[in-house]
């Protein structure tokens, strides 16, 4: 209250407000009563202050829990993710394992058929000893004869066709055909 006001007969008459006490003054009742009321809106001020304070951190502390839950969807979205490249990781493994596995059989094979249809050997006799030196395992079927021991050679091969021509030219047994290496 900046102005005290005293109506009386319709006159309105106009004081100044209470100014500082002097030392050594007792103070008057409106003097205390002024300073009453300019505490309590400093007061009042202070607590606007102080819930606005108090709200503004409120809002930051919604702000950082909804960021932690945030975070941690992200942390359980990187776990899956991680756990989901680690089964990815052992998959590719055992496929280049078993990469590595036919890559060594075909090596193994194309030693084979290297030294079968690369190298001019007098005999089969000659290209499976050269085989049994060097240590090739996995022999394609088409290169054992029936005795299992030994590569076919052309010889029983041409036999075995003509065998199966005089049967068929006879009417005897059905027609065979048999496959040779290309």
């Amino acid at each position: 209250m900046d102005q005290y006001t005293a109506q009386s007969s319709g006159v309105s008459l106009q004081k100044e407000p209470p100014g500082p006490l002097e030392k050594g003054a007792e103070p008057t009742g409106v003097q205390i009563l002024a300073a009453i009321e300019s505490s309590q809106q400093a007061m009042q001020t202070q607590i606007a202050a102080i819930s606005v304070d108090v709200s503004l951190l409120h809002a930051d502390l919604r702000v950082v829990a909804e960021r932690s839950v945030a975070t941690e969807k992200q942390v359980t979205c990187l776990q899956s993710e991680m756990d989901m490249l680690k089964a990815s990781v052992a998959i590719l493994e055992a496929k280049t394992h078993k990469l590595e596995a036919r890559v060594k059989d075909t090596e193994a094979k194309l030693k084979v058929l290297h030294a079968c249809h690369m190298h001019f050997f007098p005999s089969p006799e000659a290209a499976w000893d050269w085989l049994e030196r060097n240590g090739v395992a996995g022999m394609p079927d088409f290169l054992v004869g029936e005795s299992g021991r030994r590569p076919r050679g052309t010889a029983e091969v041409h036999n075995a066709a003509r065998r199966s021509t005089r049967k068929r030219r006879a009417g005897q047994g059905s027609r065979v055909i048999i496959r040779t290496a290309p």
